[in-house]
């Protein structure tokens, strides 16, 4: 080694780079392409990077009239950032025959390699004992995605999916052991945290409803799962797992303890006063309730129709996520408004909402969602956006 200085690197939810008691960070006002630049030659630090890579990770897709003399004057200002850390003696960045390359001789510890080594050891790791606790260590070593301020930049996007996936294995791997132990309570709380840093993945949020139940707390199970579905639901376009679903009706079924007064019971399942409008549910009890109808229909003859109402831009493309997310809730409103009673309704994609209406015609139908979307024009302030619906009678599918 060159000298004897650590260098201290953290690229997992954040950038910092610190050398004794002196750290720069990207929280800094400097370029967020001087940053990148200095990102991605420590994120390809065994290697010599050529200009023209360089330049294509500085300036993706960009077209630049002198690519080597911008080169030339980028690197010099990135030199100029790395001389914050107050070490004049040491050469952070090499230069050799046109290439650029990070130092490969100096005493680096950068997080992200570390937390990979740590996952790596314990998964080859016989004793179980040594296997969590080097788990445990990998797991307060990841504070987030990689490099999450650059993550924009192409050459960042398979560097942060691989470190995503290993700490997702990791954090189940965890889980794995910690339910042979039953250990409930560790399990509630790491789920908590990888759920801070990434609510995208239903198996986090999985362990932590089946943690909270295991451990008798089953009223924040059922909080937690219906929260998960409307995140899943309105950010993610996506439906509750089988699983999930499976794990929720465990829960349901299993949460009230043996009571023999009848009274008691019906007010509990008695609806709240002043719910007067149609009943909203997620998709798992939605089906649920369209099973349990189309089985009475196919006895008494009854006809129920299906209602799909999605919101679409004017070319009847997928709105933006931004222009989605008050629109939805006014298009919630006008049906919660609008619809019967009777009427049950739920969320069924990013942009759309399944309905279930019993007694009505094809004619009566028509006007109420006529009616719906009068209401939404009034509530809702995208002008581009447009409702469309497709009604059909059960009777024919059943």
């Amino acid at each position: 080694m060159i000298n004897n200085n650590r260098i201290i690197i953290n690229m997992l939810g954040e950038f910092t780079i610190t050398i004794g008691d002196v750290t720069i960070s990207d929280k800094s006002n400097h370029s967020k392409k001087l940053w990148s630049s200095l990102e991605f030659l420590i994120a390809c630090r065994n290697k010599e990077i050529s200009q023209q890579d360089l330049v294509d990770a500085i300036w993706p897709g960009e077209e630049l009239a002198n690519p080597a003399g911008s080169l030339k004057t980028h690197m010099h200002r990135v030199r100029n950032l790395l001389t914050e850390l107050n070490a004049p003696d040491i050469n952070f960045i090499t230069q050799s025959r046109g290439t650029y390359a990070w130092n490969s001789e100096l005493d680096c510890e950068i997080d992200c390699i570390e937390f990979e080594n740590l996952y790596n050891t314990a998964i080859n790791e016989r004793d179980e004992t040594l296997k969590l606790e080097l788990f445990k260590k990998a797991l307060k070593l990841y504070k987030g995605g990689f490099l999450p301020k650059s993550r924009h930049m192409p050459w960042v996007t398979p560097f942060w999916s691989h470190y995503r996936s290993v700490y997702v294995n990791l954090v189940i791997n965890t889980i794995e052991l910690l339910l042979q132990k039953d250990d409930y309570e560790l399990i509630s709380d790491i789920c908590c945290t990888a759920i801070s840093l990434d609510p995208s993945v239903e198996d986090f949020h999985y362990h932590l409803i089946n943690a909270l139940y295991r451990s008798n707390n089953q009223q924040a199970a059922l909080s937690h799962y219906a929260r998960i579905t409307t995140i899943l639901y309105e950010r993610y376009s996506q439906k509750p797992s089988e699983r999930l679903q499976l794990l929720y009706k465990d829960i349901v079924t299993t949460t009230n303890s043996i009571n023999t007064d009848l009274h008691m019971i019906l007010n509990d399942l008695a609806e709240p006063k002043g719910n007067k409008g149609a009943f909203f549910c997620e998709y798992g009890i939605f089906r649920d309730i369209y099973q349990l109808l189309i089985r009475n229909s196919k006895r008494n003859y009854n006809s129920y129709f299906i209602c799909l109402v999605t919101l679409t831009t004017t070319d009847g493309k997928v709105p933006p996520q931004d222009a989605l997310n008050g629109s939805m809730d006014a298009l919630k409103k006008s049906l919660a408004r609008y619809l019967r009673a009777g009427d049950v309704f739920t969320r069924y994609s990013l942009s759309q909402y399944l309905l279930l209406l019993p007694g009505i015609s094809d004619e009566n139908g028509k006007q109420i969602l006529s009616r719906i979307n009068t209401e939404f024009t009034k509530l809702s302030d995208a002008d581009d956006l447009i409702l469309q619906y497709k009604l059909e009678n059960t009777y024919d599918f059943t």
